[in-house]
Protein backbone atom coordinates (compact mmCIF):
# COMPACT_ATOMS: atom_id res chain seq x y z
CA UNK A 1 0.00 0.00 0.00
CA UNK A 2 1.51 3.36 -1.01
CA UNK A 3 2.17 5.73 1.63
CA UNK A 4 -0.41 8.26 1.72
CA UNK A 5 -3.17 5.57 0.83
CA UNK A 6 -1.86 4.40 3.67
CA UNK A 7 -1.82 7.42 6.30
CA UNK A 8 -5.51 7.64 5.36
CA UNK A 9 -6.71 4.28 5.79
CA UNK A 10 -4.76 4.01 9.14
CA UNK A 11 -6.46 7.44 10.04
CA UNK A 12 -10.04 5.75 9.01
CA UNK A 13 -9.30 3.02 10.86
CA UNK A 14 -8.70 5.12 14.31
CA UNK A 15 -11.55 7.12 13.22
CA UNK A 16 -13.85 3.90 13.01
CA UNK A 17 -12.09 2.21 16.34
CA UNK A 18 -13.00 5.87 18.55
CA UNK A 19 -16.17 6.20 17.38
CA UNK A 20 -17.49 2.88 18.38
CA UNK A 21 -16.25 3.10 21.74
CA UNK A 22 -17.90 6.79 21.67
CA UNK A 23 -21.09 5.34 21.02
CA UNK A 24 -20.80 2.05 23.23
CA UNK A 25 -19.80 3.69 26.15
CA UNK A 26 -23.03 6.35 25.45
CA UNK A 27 -25.39 3.62 24.51
CA UNK A 28 -28.19 4.57 26.86
CA UNK A 29 -27.59 8.62 25.67
CA UNK A 30 -30.63 8.63 23.48
CA UNK A 31 -28.50 9.83 19.94
CA UNK A 32 -25.43 7.62 20.68
CA UNK A 33 -27.32 4.64 21.62
CA UNK A 34 -29.69 5.30 18.47
CA UNK A 35 -26.50 5.83 16.60
CA UNK A 36 -25.10 2.34 17.75
CA UNK A 37 -28.65 0.37 18.04
CA UNK A 38 -28.75 1.95 13.97
CA UNK A 39 -25.32 1.12 12.90
CA UNK A 40 -24.10 -1.58 14.88
CA UNK A 41 -23.38 -3.92 11.91
CA UNK A 42 -22.28 -1.43 9.78
CA UNK A 43 -19.30 -0.31 11.74
CA UNK A 44 -18.84 -4.18 12.43
CA UNK A 45 -18.36 -4.88 8.79
CA UNK A 46 -16.47 -1.72 8.24
CA UNK A 47 -13.48 -3.02 10.99
CA UNK A 48 -13.80 -6.33 9.50
CA UNK A 49 -12.87 -4.48 6.23
CA UNK A 50 -9.70 -2.78 8.23
CA UNK A 51 -8.49 -5.71 9.76
CA UNK A 52 -8.34 -7.34 6.14
CA UNK A 53 -6.70 -4.58 4.63
CA UNK A 54 -3.99 -4.29 7.54
CA UNK A 55 -3.69 -8.08 8.12
CA UNK A 56 -0.49 -7.78 7.45
CA UNK A 57 -0.03 -5.75 10.46
CA UNK A 58 -1.43 -8.55 13.11
CA UNK A 59 0.14 -6.81 16.15
CA UNK A 60 0.24 -3.18 15.22
CA UNK A 61 -1.87 -0.50 17.39
CA UNK A 62 -4.38 -0.11 14.49
CA UNK A 63 -5.52 -3.83 14.74
CA UNK A 64 -5.82 -4.27 18.48
CA UNK A 65 -7.58 -1.27 18.59
CA UNK A 66 -10.30 -2.35 15.78
CA UNK A 67 -10.25 -5.72 17.47
CA UNK A 68 -11.46 -3.99 20.84
CA UNK A 69 -14.06 -2.39 19.20
CA UNK A 70 -15.48 -5.35 17.61
CA UNK A 71 -15.06 -7.12 20.63
CA UNK A 72 -17.24 -4.68 22.24
CA UNK A 73 -19.67 -4.39 19.38
CA UNK A 74 -20.55 -8.04 19.81
CA UNK A 75 -20.18 -8.27 23.68
CA UNK A 76 -23.02 -5.44 24.13
CA UNK A 77 -24.97 -7.43 21.52
CA UNK A 78 -24.77 -10.96 22.99
CA UNK A 79 -25.06 -8.74 26.73
CA UNK A 80 -28.47 -7.66 25.08
CA UNK A 81 -29.47 -10.31 23.88
CA UNK A 82 -28.85 -12.23 27.08
CA UNK A 83 -30.87 -10.41 29.23
CA UNK A 84 -34.00 -9.88 26.88
CA UNK A 85 -36.62 -12.13 28.20
CA UNK A 86 -39.01 -15.04 27.35
CA UNK A 87 -42.35 -16.12 27.26
CA UNK A 88 -43.35 -19.02 29.65
CA UNK A 89 -45.49 -21.54 27.02
CA UNK A 90 -49.32 -21.01 28.37
CA UNK A 91 -51.22 -24.29 29.79
CA UNK A 92 -54.62 -22.90 28.95
CA UNK A 93 -56.06 -22.54 25.12
CA UNK A 94 -58.19 -19.72 25.64
CA UNK A 95 -57.14 -17.52 22.47
CA UNK A 96 -57.30 -13.58 23.05
CA UNK A 97 -56.77 -10.79 20.63
CA UNK A 98 -55.65 -7.37 21.86
CA UNK A 99 -55.39 -4.10 19.01
CA UNK A 100 -53.85 -0.79 20.10
CA UNK A 101 -54.67 2.21 18.11
CA UNK A 102 -53.97 6.07 18.26
CA UNK A 103 -57.50 7.33 16.96
CA UNK A 104 -55.93 10.87 16.04
CA UNK A 105 -57.64 13.69 17.42
CA UNK A 106 -57.95 15.28 14.55
CA UNK A 107 -59.38 12.53 12.55
CA UNK A 108 -61.77 13.71 9.72
CA UNK A 109 -63.29 10.35 8.47
CA UNK A 110 -63.80 8.54 11.88
CA UNK A 111 -65.96 5.47 9.82
CA UNK A 112 -63.12 4.38 8.12
CA UNK A 113 -61.34 3.62 11.34
CA UNK A 114 -64.28 2.37 13.19
CA UNK A 115 -64.86 0.29 10.43
CA UNK A 116 -61.21 -1.17 10.60
CA UNK A 117 -62.09 -1.99 14.34
CA UNK A 118 -64.93 -3.93 13.72
CA UNK A 119 -63.29 -5.43 11.34
CA UNK A 120 -60.48 -7.32 13.53
CA UNK A 121 -62.90 -7.18 16.30
CA UNK A 122 -60.46 -7.92 18.75
CA UNK A 123 -61.18 -8.93 22.28
CA UNK A 124 -59.52 -5.94 23.77
CA UNK A 125 -58.93 -2.85 22.56
CA UNK A 126 -57.07 -0.07 23.35
CA UNK A 127 -57.24 3.64 22.20
CA UNK A 128 -55.38 6.66 22.13
CA UNK A 129 -56.31 10.24 21.29
CA UNK A 130 -59.89 9.60 22.63
CA UNK A 131 -61.64 13.12 22.24
CA UNK A 132 -64.99 13.35 23.77
CA UNK A 133 -66.39 13.49 20.52
CA UNK A 134 -64.44 9.68 19.94
CA UNK A 135 -65.69 8.53 22.76
CA UNK A 136 -69.54 9.08 21.51
CA UNK A 137 -68.39 7.33 18.44
CA UNK A 138 -66.61 4.50 20.38
CA UNK A 139 -69.94 3.90 22.69
CA UNK A 140 -72.30 4.02 20.34
CA UNK A 141 -70.99 1.90 17.59
CA UNK A 142 -69.29 -0.51 19.79
CA UNK A 143 -71.37 -2.11 21.48
CA UNK A 144 -70.06 -5.57 21.52
CA UNK A 145 -67.60 -3.96 24.12
CA UNK A 146 -69.50 -4.51 28.00
CA UNK A 147 -66.67 -3.38 29.66
CA UNK A 148 -65.27 0.20 29.19
CA UNK A 149 -62.88 2.74 30.72
CA UNK A 150 -62.25 5.81 29.37
CA UNK A 151 -60.56 9.24 29.92
CA UNK A 152 -61.87 11.52 26.79
CA UNK A 153 -59.92 14.50 26.94
CA UNK A 154 -59.47 17.15 24.39
CA UNK A 155 -56.36 17.34 22.22
CA UNK A 156 -53.80 14.19 22.18
CA UNK A 157 -54.12 12.68 25.89
CA UNK A 158 -57.80 11.25 25.48
CA UNK A 159 -56.98 7.18 26.45
CA UNK A 160 -59.25 4.37 26.62
CA UNK A 161 -60.07 0.49 26.90
CA UNK A 162 -62.72 -1.28 25.51
CA UNK A 163 -62.95 -4.95 26.59
CA UNK A 164 -65.19 -7.75 26.19
CA UNK A 165 -64.19 -9.47 29.71
CA UNK A 166 -64.41 -7.75 33.22
CA UNK A 167 -62.29 -5.07 34.13
CA UNK A 168 -61.28 -3.98 37.48
CA UNK A 169 -58.40 -1.76 39.45
CA UNK A 170 -58.05 1.15 37.19
CA UNK A 171 -55.39 3.56 37.78
CA UNK A 172 -54.09 6.53 36.29
CA UNK A 173 -50.45 7.38 35.67
CA UNK A 174 -50.04 10.78 34.85
CA UNK A 175 -47.19 13.30 33.88
CA UNK A 176 -46.02 16.68 34.90
CA UNK A 177 -48.53 18.26 33.52
CA UNK A 178 -51.39 15.73 35.26
CA UNK A 179 -52.22 14.58 31.72
CA UNK A 180 -52.76 10.70 31.44
CA UNK A 181 -49.32 8.47 30.01
CA UNK A 182 -51.10 5.14 31.02
CA UNK A 183 -54.09 3.63 32.35
CA UNK A 184 -53.22 0.11 34.04
CA UNK A 185 -55.99 -2.78 34.76
CA UNK A 186 -56.63 -5.65 35.48
CA UNK A 187 -58.67 -8.02 33.39
CA UNK A 188 -60.20 -11.36 34.33
CA UNK A 189 -59.82 -13.87 31.29
CA UNK A 190 -60.87 -17.78 32.06
CA UNK A 191 -60.87 -16.89 35.83
CA UNK A 192 -57.54 -15.83 35.98
CA UNK A 193 -55.73 -12.33 36.37
CA UNK A 194 -54.12 -10.67 33.72
CA UNK A 195 -52.44 -7.40 34.20
CA UNK A 196 -52.38 -4.80 30.63
CA UNK A 197 -51.37 -1.46 30.76
CA UNK A 198 -52.27 0.97 27.97
CA UNK A 199 -49.51 3.39 27.33
CA UNK A 200 -49.21 6.69 25.09
CA UNK A 201 -45.93 8.13 25.91
CA UNK A 202 -45.14 11.90 24.92
CA UNK A 203 -44.81 12.67 21.20
CA UNK A 204 -41.62 14.33 20.08
CA UNK A 205 -43.97 15.97 17.42
CA UNK A 206 -42.32 19.51 18.75
CA UNK A 207 -39.18 18.89 17.89
CA UNK A 208 -40.16 17.89 14.05
CA UNK A 209 -42.27 20.67 13.82
CA UNK A 210 -39.01 23.10 14.61
CA UNK A 211 -36.24 21.61 12.73
CA UNK A 212 -33.73 24.37 13.88
CA UNK A 213 -34.22 22.91 17.33
CA UNK A 214 -34.72 19.26 16.75
CA UNK A 215 -31.99 18.02 19.17
CA UNK A 216 -32.74 20.27 21.82
CA UNK A 217 -36.57 19.44 21.57
CA UNK A 218 -35.89 15.91 20.87
CA UNK A 219 -33.48 15.18 23.82
CA UNK A 220 -36.28 16.57 25.90
CA UNK A 221 -38.74 14.61 24.75
CA UNK A 222 -36.79 11.50 25.30
CA UNK A 223 -36.21 12.77 29.06
CA UNK A 224 -39.70 12.74 29.54
CA UNK A 225 -40.51 9.50 27.69
CA UNK A 226 -37.84 8.07 29.92
CA UNK A 227 -39.12 9.63 33.14
CA UNK A 228 -42.56 8.20 31.86
CA UNK A 229 -41.45 4.25 30.87
CA UNK A 230 -39.83 4.03 34.35
CA UNK A 231 -43.12 4.83 35.99
CA UNK A 232 -45.22 2.65 33.81
CA UNK A 233 -42.65 -0.36 34.28
CA UNK A 234 -42.95 0.59 38.55
CA UNK A 235 -46.62 0.25 38.17
CA UNK A 236 -46.78 -2.98 36.37
CA UNK A 237 -44.24 -4.55 38.95
CA UNK A 238 -46.52 -3.80 41.38
CA UNK A 239 -49.32 -6.24 39.79
CA UNK A 240 -49.02 -9.83 41.58
CA UNK A 241 -50.56 -11.16 38.38
CA UNK A 242 -48.52 -13.71 36.07
CA UNK A 243 -49.34 -12.80 33.33
CA UNK A 244 -48.60 -9.32 31.86
CA UNK A 245 -49.82 -6.87 28.53
CA UNK A 246 -47.55 -3.53 28.02
CA UNK A 247 -49.50 -2.27 24.80
CA UNK A 248 -49.90 1.36 23.21
CA UNK A 249 -48.54 4.26 21.55
CA UNK A 250 -44.76 4.32 22.60
CA UNK A 251 -43.69 7.05 20.31
CA UNK A 252 -40.20 4.97 20.49
CA UNK A 253 -38.49 3.55 17.67
CA UNK A 254 -36.48 0.36 17.73
CA UNK A 255 -33.27 1.65 17.24
CA UNK A 256 -33.78 4.10 20.92
CA UNK A 257 -32.31 2.83 23.68
CA UNK A 258 -36.17 3.22 25.12
CA UNK A 259 -37.01 0.16 23.54
CA UNK A 260 -34.67 -2.18 24.34
CA UNK A 261 -35.64 -0.93 28.07
CA UNK A 262 -39.10 -2.35 27.88
CA UNK A 263 -37.40 -5.12 25.71
CA UNK A 264 -35.31 -6.46 29.51
CA UNK A 265 -38.66 -6.97 30.40
CA UNK A 266 -41.22 -7.77 28.37
CA UNK A 267 -41.32 -9.45 25.22
CA UNK A 268 -42.20 -7.89 21.54
CA UNK A 269 -44.82 -10.25 20.40
CA UNK A 270 -44.47 -8.30 16.91
CA UNK A 271 -40.68 -10.10 16.97
CA UNK A 272 -41.95 -13.50 17.91
CA UNK A 273 -44.91 -13.77 15.21
CA UNK A 274 -45.14 -11.00 13.64
CA UNK A 275 -46.39 -10.82 9.60
CA UNK A 276 -45.68 -7.74 7.06
CA UNK A 277 -43.87 -4.91 8.10
CA UNK A 278 -44.18 -3.66 11.16
CA UNK A 279 -43.99 0.22 10.12
CA UNK A 280 -47.17 1.67 11.24
CA UNK A 281 -46.59 5.42 11.47
CA UNK A 282 -46.99 7.55 9.04
CA UNK A 283 -50.69 6.60 7.49
CA UNK A 284 -51.55 9.48 5.11
CA UNK A 285 -52.70 9.85 1.61
CA UNK A 286 -49.11 12.02 1.72
CA UNK A 287 -47.38 8.97 2.47
CA UNK A 288 -47.68 5.54 0.69
CA UNK A 289 -46.20 3.70 3.31
CA UNK A 290 -45.56 4.03 6.71
CA UNK A 291 -41.79 4.36 8.06
CA UNK A 292 -41.70 3.96 11.26
CA UNK A 293 -42.54 1.94 13.77
CA UNK A 294 -44.18 3.71 17.16
CA UNK A 295 -46.76 1.18 18.63
CA UNK A 296 -46.44 -1.97 20.39
CA UNK A 297 -47.88 -5.30 21.80
CA UNK A 298 -45.19 -6.66 24.80
CA UNK A 299 -45.96 -9.63 26.87
CA UNK A 300 -44.33 -10.81 29.87
CA UNK A 301 -45.57 -14.36 32.04
CA UNK A 302 -47.03 -17.50 30.71
CA UNK A 303 -48.20 -16.43 27.36
CA UNK A 304 -48.25 -17.98 24.29
CA UNK A 305 -48.27 -15.67 20.87
CA UNK A 306 -50.06 -16.60 17.66
CA UNK A 307 -49.80 -13.92 15.54
CA UNK A 308 -49.10 -9.80 15.37
CA UNK A 309 -50.10 -7.45 12.76
CA UNK A 310 -49.75 -4.09 11.48
CA UNK A 311 -53.41 -3.02 10.03
CA UNK A 312 -53.69 -1.40 6.75
CA UNK A 313 -56.42 0.80 6.45
CA UNK A 314 -58.52 3.23 8.28
CA UNK A 315 -58.31 7.37 9.00
CA UNK A 316 -55.57 7.43 11.47
CA UNK A 317 -51.86 8.98 11.11
CA UNK A 318 -51.20 5.68 12.73
CA UNK A 319 -52.11 2.39 11.97
CA UNK A 320 -53.87 -0.64 14.19
CA UNK A 321 -51.40 -2.84 15.21
CA UNK A 322 -53.14 -6.58 16.24
CA UNK A 323 -51.76 -9.32 18.18
CA UNK A 324 -53.72 -12.69 19.23
CA UNK A 325 -51.90 -14.90 22.01
CA UNK A 326 -53.27 -18.08 24.00
CA UNK A 327 -53.35 -17.19 27.83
Amino acid sequence: MRKPARIFGQTVALLLAFTTWILLVGRHHFLLGSGLNFGRWILFLLGIGCLFIFKKDRFSMINVCLILALSGIFLEWAWTKIHYQSLAHSNTKTEVSFMTYNLFFKNRHPNSSLQLIKKNDPDILVVQEVTPAWEQQLRSKLPTYKYQKTKALEGTHGIGIYSKYPITNLRYLYNTSRLPIAQCVQLTINNQPVELCNAHLSSPAIAVENPDRFLELYHRNYQQRKIQTHQILLEMEKSSAEKKILIGDFNTMKIEPLYHQFRYDFVDLFNKKGTGLRFNFPNSSGYKRPFLTLDYIFAQGSISPISAEVLKGGSSDHRGLIGRVLL
